[in-house]
């Protein structure tokens, strides 16, 4: 099954080296992950910038090609807990259906009301904090955002 899970990531987070022979241990395991974002140079242009003081956060989205849910969870808490404080699930859905991802009809990555910081202005630069796709990977079913 294919997951697609929206996180926010800080400026202080701890990005690979330029160069992969580089990375200190951390770096590397950060390269591994992010891996899964289809255009890491993109993505997060897309949206907002969430600022707070002097730190700020970019909205990354990834692809998890697991098994299981809870390989899924395994692999989102070992990222946040290598990197404390720097990384958080903004939500997370299912490829097929645009469904969230559910633990017992519950969402395992309720989406929090900060989310609708990230959502772009309209074209006229009107503000639209509305939750909604702005991405979809090909071939990707819309996100249920309810």
């Amino acid at each position: 099954m294919i997951i697609n899970a929206w996180l926010e990531i800080k400026d202080t987070f701890t990005w690979p080296a330029e160069n992969s022979e580089d990375d200190t241990e951390l770096q590397a395991k950060n390269r591994q992950t992010l891996e899964r974002c289809g255009d890491i140079q993109v993505i997060p242009g897309l949206y907002k910038t969430r600022t707070l003081g002097p730190r700020s956060w970019q909205l990354y989205s990834l692809l998890y090609d697991v098994q299981s849910i809870p390989e899924f969870e395994q692999a989102i808490e070992l990222f946040k807990s290598e990197n404390p404080g720097d990384t958080d699930v903004l939500g997370a859905w299912h490829w097929e259906t645009g469904n969230q991802v559910t633990d017992d009809n519950v969402p395992l990555y309720p989406i929090p009301g900060g989310l609708s910081n990230f959502m772009p202005d309209d074209p006229d630069g009107t503000p639209n904090n509305t939750q909604r796709d702005i991405n979809l990977y090909f071939g990707q079913t819309p996100r249920d955002f309810s």
